[in-house]
């Protein structure tokens, strides 16, 4: 996502292909439980572009203007204690 809102603060000739099997979560941390992952990346970062975060980014502001809209649809809840 930061390549999408801030191009000029990723270096992507230093982008590692970091890539490990398993669905633990990530750790940088040889000796810890999950997976040891040097670049902190759940996947190959080396494909990644500006257009491909700038999506993902809209994505998930969609998917959070929809939750927001759904709480804003529900009822309140009862007040008790009144």
């Amino acid at each position: 996502m930061v390549l999408y809102m801030a191009p000029r603060s990723v270096n992507m000739p230093e982008a590692a292909r970091d890539v490990h099997s398993g669905s633990d979560r990530l750790t940088r941390r040889r000796a810890a439980d999950g997976v040891c992952s040097r670049t902190g990346t759940p996947r190959d970062a080396t494909p990644a572009s500006a257009d491909k975060s700038g999506r993902i980014v809209a994505a998930i502001g969609r998917r959070i203007a929809s939750e927001v809209d759904a709480v804003r649809a529900s009822p309140l809840p009862a007040r008790t204690g009144q």
